[in-house]
């Protein structure tokens, strides 16, 4: 802290990092206050009253969430924390707009978000942050103790409210190629070693459903959040050499959600000074709109009175270290990966200024790579053979994060004319999609052609030669793809999505409700699902449906604000039906219940 100021009789200490002062951000550690700002407007705008407030610690890439530290009603404000401002008139130090950001990401009014946010938030490139609000969950009281453990219900709430939350805020993939390919790989792991038990619950015998996802995001980085949610980062995917080195990765972030660390990490939570973890919130905020300011910021307030935070770091990422190997063994994989890709990160980047995400929030030592090395070299040694599909979503992935496709066509076409592949499959398999994100359907056809050959019920290949031919007008060839495609792979998410798709094009919206109806519940949980039901629904005139259906999809994405309105126009439009009315009555007031608690916030 280099200075302060006076303001309306509180000390508002600033932070400066160098020349460049940080965005405006008011961290406020009171049960009633003031809990508002405007990155980049440099003035505290309005107060609001609001509940007690969670503050969120960061441990180990995950998100934590936190409810000490508050102002004790009756105590004189002299005597308690004051709260944290971290000031800047400097509105050049913004980061400017990546590509891969959403379009309006440079004027977020982050005031408007932390209000917003329900159960938890949110996650960018750098650790999350969270903050559980209610919505008829409430937390247990952490007391001191690290045997109280947030319940594995409550977790796994916790868990999807933040991908609603994140759907709105960050880019998450939804690419069901991709999805599909990472929780087939997480599940593989988690399903070895005990690592299905997520270590939320009182009695560490509670399970979980683990759910893996990709963001849109080169920066190499993982996290785990609350309710067994592992997301991962396309860069970090794109830099590994082997199926091996990801699914080390993945069990290293599973083995922290099986070894309780978020739970441990809340009882020590308790014993750190508010100041402090208002330091790392504020950091990571910033490292929201820029990373080279976060990790200064980070430097900044974990100096000194985070030692014991990074002692416990440690003592975390060694446990989660040998954990992840026993997984990651277990499941078949090669255990030398893991030291194998935590060097070669350490290596690429030793004479770099800013090391990736990775390295940052998961401390890579020297001795800590010995370690995990003489830890594998005790496991026989043998070939380890990458899967078809690992190879296929890198050349997926490479394709969807170069901005233009004519470079990847470049690239993919130079690579199987030079023999400069990994893979033969799924370097052809990124010429076809490059060739399609640029509208090149008959060359994209001849190459998805070619690999049929070799792969003729290859689903994915089957999918996208459906998806070309509706591209090309050619309806029916497409339906009927995707119709015989579904009977060898039914429920597939790739195959229903295209196939949904076919249909409304052929005008034939009361085949896809029946075919989104056949999917139950993976319907519900899916926002592309939901849309393409209202679109079908919308097809027939059935305006009650296809509100309904929008809503859910707007709640899923975050937009609840969006999701009541559908609701009440579904209510408007309904006939005098008791049951679905009393149905959508009862989601709206689900839905308002929780908008009314992010408005207290």
């Amino acid at each position: 802290m280099t200075g302060s100021k006076h303001r309306g009789g509180r000390i508002q200490p600033a932070l400066r990092i160098g020349h460049l002062q940080t965005n405006l951000l008011s961290v406020s550690l009171i049960h009633r206050g003031l809990y508002d700002s405007n990155l980049g407007i440099g003035k505290i705008r309005r107060s609001y009253h609001a509940g007690p407030h969670i503050l969120i610690n960061i441990v180990n890439n995950m998100v934590i969430p936190h409810n000490k530290g508050a102002i004790v009603p009756g105590i004189p404000l002299s005597n308690q924390a004051e709260p944290v401002t971290i000031r800047a008139s400097d509105r050049q130090s913004r980061r400017s707009r990546s590509p891969l950001r959403p379009r309006n990401s440079a004027r977020w009014n982050w005031s408007a978000f932390l209000r917003r946010i329900s159960l938890l938030a949110f996650v960018f490139t750098m650790p999350g942050f969270a903050r559980e609000m209610g919505a008829g969950i409430m937390l247990p009281d952490m007391g001191d103790s690290s045997e109280t453990y947030l319940s594995a219900a409550n977790a796994r709430r916790l868990g999807e409210a933040f991908m609603r939350e994140a759907r709105a805020r960050i880019s998450i993939i939804d690419e069901p190629e991709i999805s599909s390919y990472l929780n087939g790989l997480g599940y593989r792991l988690a399903s070895h070693g005990g690592a299905s038990s997520a270590g939320f619950g009182n009695t560490g015998a509670a399970k979980t459903d683990f759910t893996f996802f990709a963001v849109r995001d080169p920066a190499i980085n993982a996290f785990a959040v609350p309710g067994g949610f592992i997301g991962i980062n396309a860069g970090l995917i794109l830099d590994t050499e082997s199926e091996s080195e990801l699914a080390a990765v993945l069990g290293h972030e599973i083995a922290h959600i099986r070894q309780r660390h978020i739970a441990r990490a809340i009882q020590l939570s308790d014993n750190m000074n508010p100041l402090a973890i208002a330091g790392v919130l504020a950091a990571i905020l910033i490292g929201s709109q820029s990373s080279q300011a976060g990790r200064a910021a980070m430097t900044a307030v974990t100096a000194g009175t985070m030692q014991k935070r990074i002692d416990f770091t440690r003592a975390n990422e060694k446990e989660a270290d040998r954990i992840g190997m026993e997984i990651l063994s277990a499941a078949g994989f090669d255990p030398r990966a893991a030291p194998d890709f935590f060097e070669r990160l350490q290596t690429a980047h030793r004479y770099y200024s800013q090391p990736p995400e990775f390295l940052s929030t998961h401390p890579v030592t020297v001795s800590r790579i010995a370690d995990s090395r003489n830890r594998a070299e005790q496991y026989p040694y043998r070939q380890y053979v990458d899967s078809l599909a690992y190879h296929l979503t890198r050349a997926h992935l490479a394709v969807m994060m170069e901005q233009n496709p004519k470079k990847s066509i470049t690239y993919f076409d130079n690579a199987l004319r030079n023999g400069k592949y990994r893979n033969r499959a799924a370097t052809r398999y990124g010429l076809a999609l490059a060739s399609m994100a640029a509208n090149r359907w008959k060359e994209a056809k001849a190459e998805i052609g070619k690999l049929l050959k070799t792969h003729p019920n290859h689903v994915v290949f089957r999918a996208r030669l459906a998806e070309i031919e509706l591209a090309s007008g050619h309806i029916s060839k497409s339906t009927d793809i995707y119709a015989d495609a579904l009977l060898l792979h039914p429920g597939h998410q790739l195959l229903t999505e295209g196939y949904a798709r076919a249909l409304l094009q052929g005008n034939k919206p009361k085949k896809v409700i029946a075919l989104l109806d056949r999917q139950g519940g993976e319907s519900s949980r899916s926002p592309t699902l939901q849309q393409l039901l209202a679109k079908a629904f919308a097809h027939t005139s059935n305006r009650t449906g296809a509100s309904a259906a929008l809503a859910e999809h707007h709640y899923l994405n975050g937009d609840i604000g969006a999701a009541i309105r559908q609701l009440r126009i579904a209510l408007e439009t309904s006939a005098q039906d008791y049951y679905r009315n009393s149905r959508i009555e009862a989601r709206l007031k689900q839905f308002e219940e929780e908008r009314n608690l992010r408005a207290k916030q």
